[in-house]
C-alpha cells in the first residue's frame, strides 16, 4: 500500500498523470492517503494547470482533480431533492421559536481540506478567459465542461458564494447559460452545450442554496425570468428543468420575492406542469416543490392554490393514493410527492381563515401515516426523503393542534397520537429537525388533559423530555418547547412526581441563569419550579439543589438570579411572570430564613418590589393582585418593606 502512494507522489510530481489514474484504479491509493496528502496533492496540481492553462492538457488535469475531489469529498455536483428536503424548516406552534439554522455573513473556511480556495479561483479565472473568446471551439466548450465541474464541488461553501458575489461571477453563469442555451437556436445546440447549460443553473441552484444575500442579487439580476422559461419547457431536458426548480425554490426565500414570482405567472406554469407532465414524477415533484416555497407564508399564493378546484382534487388524489400503498415499496419520488402534498396543505392551514376546512376535509390522511409508519426507522438514500414525510406529517398534525377544534379532532381519531408520535421522533433522535417538530406538535397536543394522562404513563415521554433538554440545551426552541410541556403535565400526578427530580430542578436552576436573554426560558422555568414548590418535599428538594449549585459555581447566586429575573420580568410588563416568581421567593423564604437574609443583605430586592409597587399604582387591580402575592412573603423578616 505505502509502495503504490510513493510510486503515485512520484508520478503526480513528473506529470504522468495518466500513472496517477492507473494506480488509483488498482485501489491501492485510499481515500485516506488521498486526504493526508492534500496540500501536497493541490499545489502541485495547481502548479500543472497554470503551466497548462494555454492547452487542453488543463482539461486532463481537471478531470483528474476532479476525480479525487469526489473521492476524497463525497461531495455531488449536482442539487437534487435532497437540498430542498433539508432546507424547509418547519415552524409549527402559535408561538413560533427562534431559528437557530438562520444564515450568517460570516465567511466560513471550506468543509473539507481536500478542497483548495486557490483551486477555485482558478478554475473562476480561467473560466473568465475562455468565455472572452469570440469563437468557442467544440474543445474548448469540454474544456468549460471540466472547470464546471470543478466549480460546481465548491459551489455551496459559503466562503465561494460570497466570492462569486462580490467579483460578479454569478453574472458570468447568467450570461454563459444565456449565450449557450436561449440565445442559440435550437438546431445549434449539441450535447457538450446541453451539458454546460445544465452544470451552469446547477451552479447557481447551489451558490444561492441557504445564501440570502445571493439570493437577492440573483433576483435584481431577474434570474427568475430567464430561468422560467427553462420551466415551460416541462421535460424538455430533465437535468435541467430540476436544477431550474432547485433555484426558483431557492429565490422564493422572503415574501416579496414569492409575490414576484407569483406575479411573473411561475405559479401558473408549475399547475399547468402537473397536468401535462403528470406521468413524469421527477416534474411532478419539482412542480410541487416549487409551489410549497411560494405558499410560505403568502396567502395571495394560498389562495391561488386553494381556490383551484382541479389543484385541490389532484392534491385530494395523491394523498388518497398514499394512503393505500406500503411505504416499503413505493418508488422515492412517490413517497417525496406525498410530503409535499401534506406540504402544501400546511401552508394552507397556516392562515387561521382556511384552518377548519383542511382539517375537517383532509386531517385523516396524516393521522393515517403516523399510524402505519410509526415503527419505521428508515436508512440508506430513502432515509432523507422519508425523514421529510415524517416532518411534513407531523407538522401539519400540530397546526392542526393549534386550536381546541383541531386537538380534540386528530386525537377522536388517533386517542394514542402523542404516544405514537414520541415513538417516532425517538427513532430518529439524531435528527434536530424532526426532534424540533415532534415536540411543537406534543407541546400543542398537551393542553389538552387526554394527551397529559395519556404520556404521563409512557416510559419514553420522560425520556424524549430529558434527553432533549440535554442534548438540544443549546437550541432555544427545542427548550421552550420542552418547558411548556413539563408545565402543562404538571397538572398530572403521575407526571408531577417524574418531574419532581434533581436532575431536572437543576436543570431548570440552569436555564433561569443561562438564558436571562431570553424572557420566555426565563418564565417557563419559573412557573415549573413555582408549580413543584407546591410539595413540600419537593422545595426541599430545590433549595437543596441551589445550595449545591452555589458551591460547585462561585458566580451563581440564586438570591441574585431572581432578582434579575424580577427586574427583567417587570421592564417587559410581564406581572403575572412577576407574581409567580415572588410566590416561589415566597416559599424559599418560608423554609430557608438564610435566604431571607441573602436577598436583603446581597441583593437590591426591597427596592425592586418598590419599583414593582410604583409601577403599578396607577392601577388598583394589579396592585391588589401584587400586594396578595407579596402577602405570602414573611414580612416581619423584611424590615422597610410597605406594601401600599
Amino acid at each position: 500500500m505505502q509502495k503504490h502512494f510513493e510510486q503515485y507522489i512520484e508520478a503526480l510530481n513528473q506529470g504522468k498523470i495518466e500513472l496517477c489514474i492507473e494506480l488509483c484504479k488498482l485501489e491501492n491509493i485510499s481515500e485516506k492517503d488521498i486526504l493526508s496528502s492534500c496540500s501536497y496533492i493541490n499545489s502541485t496540481l495547481l502548479n500543472q494547470i497554470k503551466e497548462n492553462l494555454h492547452t487542453l492538457k488543463s482539461k486532463f488535469l481537471y478531470d483528474y482533480l476532479f476525480s479525487i475531489y469526489q473521492k476524497g469529498c463525497k461531495i455531488s455536483v449536482y442539487f437534487d431533492s435532497a437540498n430542498v428536503f433539508k432546507e424547509d424548516d418547519s415552524q409549527i406552534s402559535s408561538e413560533n421559536p427562534t431559528d437557530e439554522l438562520s444564515v450568517s455573513t460570516t465567511v466560513y473556511a471550506l468543509s473539507s481540506p481536500l478542497l483548495n480556495i486557490d483551486i477555485f479561483l482558478l478554475c473562476v479565472s480561467h473560466m473568465n478567459n475562455l468565455m472572452t473568446q469570440k469563437i468557442i471551439s467544440l474543445e474548448l466548450k469540454q474544456l468549460m465542461n471540466s472547470i464546471l465541474l470543478m466549480i460546481s464541488l465548491f459551489a455551496e461553501e459559503k466562503e465561494v458564494q460570497n466570492i462569486c458575489r462580490r467579483q460578479k461571477f454569478i453574472n458570468n453563469f447568467i450570461k454563459l447559460f444565456n449565450d449557450i442555451l436561449v440565445n442559440s437556436k435550437p438546431s445549434d445546440t449539441n450535447p457538450i452545450d446541453q451539458n454546460i447549460a445544465v452544470l451552469c443553473t446547477h451552479i447557481l441552484a447551489k451558490l444561492s442554496n441557504r445564501s440570502k444575500k445571493n439570493q437577492d442579487y440573483l433576483i435584481r439580476k431577474k434570474a427568475h425570468e430567464i430561468f422560467k422559461a427553462i420551466l415551460m419547457s416541462g421535460d424538455k431536458n430533465i437535468l435541467i428543468f430540476q436544477a431550474t426548480a432547485g433555484l426558483i425554490s431557492n429565490l422564493a426565500h422572503n415574501q416579496d420575492s414569492r409575490l414576484l414570482m407569483w406575479t411573473s405567472g411561475v405559479l401558473n406554469i408549475c399547475k399547468k406542469l402537473l397536468i401535462s407532465c403528470q406521468n413524469n414524477l421527477k416534474i411532478v415533484e419539482f412542480s410541487y416543490i416549487i409551489i410549497m416555497k411560494l405558499a410560505q407564508e403568502c396567502k395571495e399564493v394560498v389562495e391561488d392554490i386553494k381556490n383551484d378546484q382541479q389543484f385541490m382534487d389532484n392534491l385530494n388524489l395523491i394523498l388518497a393514493q398514499q394512503d393505500l400503498m406500503d411505504i416499503k415499496i413505493q418508488k422515492s419520488e412517490n413517497l417525496s410527492i406525498f410530503g409535499l402534498a401534506v406540504g402544501i396543505l400546511r401552508k394552507i392551514a397556516g392562515f387561521q381563515d382556511f384552518r377548519a376546512v383542511i382539517l375537517k376535509k383532509y386531517s385523516k390522511y396524516p393521522l393515517n401515516y403516523i399510524i402505519k409508519n410509526q415503527g419505521i426507522v428508515s436508512t440508506g438514500p430513502s432515509q432523507i426523503v422519508q425523514t421529510f414525510v415524517q416532518k411534513e406529517v407531523l407538522a401539519l398534525i400540530g397546526v392542526f393542534a393549534i386550536e381546541e377544534e383541531g386537538r380534540q379532532l386528530v386525537l377522536r381519531q388517533v386517542p394514542k397520537l402523542s404516544s405514537s408520535i414520541i415513538k417516532i421522533c425517538l427513532n430518529s433522535f439524531e435528527d434536530s429537525k424532526l426532534v424540533k417538530v415532534s415536540l411543537g406538535c406534543l407541546t400543542n397536543l398537551s393542553v389538552l388533559e387526554q394527551s397529559r394522562e395519556e404520556v404521563s404513563k409512557e416510559k419514553d415521554f420522560y425520556i424524549l423530555i430529558f434527553t432533549t433538554i440535554e442534548k438540544y440545551d443549546y437550541s432555544s426552541g427545542m427548550l421552550e418547547y420542552c418547558l411548556k410541556m413539563i408545565l402543562n403535565n404538571c397538572s398530572n400526578q403521575v407526571s408531577f412526581k417524574n418531574f419532581s427530580v434533581p436532575k431536572l430542578i437543576l436543570k431548570l436552576l440552569f436555564l433561569g441563569f443561562a438564558y436571562q436573554s431570553n424572557i420566555l426560558i426565563v418564565d417557563l422555568a419559573t412557573k415549573i419550579l413555582k408549580a413543584l414548590s407546591t410539595n413540600a418535599v419537593v422545595l426541599q428538594n430545590i433549595i437543596k439543589c441551589f445550595r449545591e449549585y452555589e458551591n460547585s459555581n462561585q458566580s451563581y447566586k440564586y438570591a441574585s438570579v431572581v432578582v434579575n429575573q424580577l427586574k427583567i420580568l417587570i421592564t417587559n410588563n410581564l406581572l403575572d411572570s412577576v407574581l409567580d416568581l415572588i410566590i416561589l421567593i415566597a416559599c424559599i423564604c418560608t423554609v430557608d430564613k438564610q435566604f431571607i437574609n441573602e436577598l436583603q443583605e446581597k441583593t437590591d430586592f426591597l427596592s425592586v418590589i418598590k419599583d414593582i409597587l410604583d409601577t403599578n399604582r396607577q392601577n388598583p387591580k394589579d396592585l391588589q393582585r401584587l400586594s396578595s402575592s407579596l402577602a405570602f412573603l414573611p414580612l416581619e423578616e423584611f424590615k422597610g418593606l410597605i406594601l401600599i
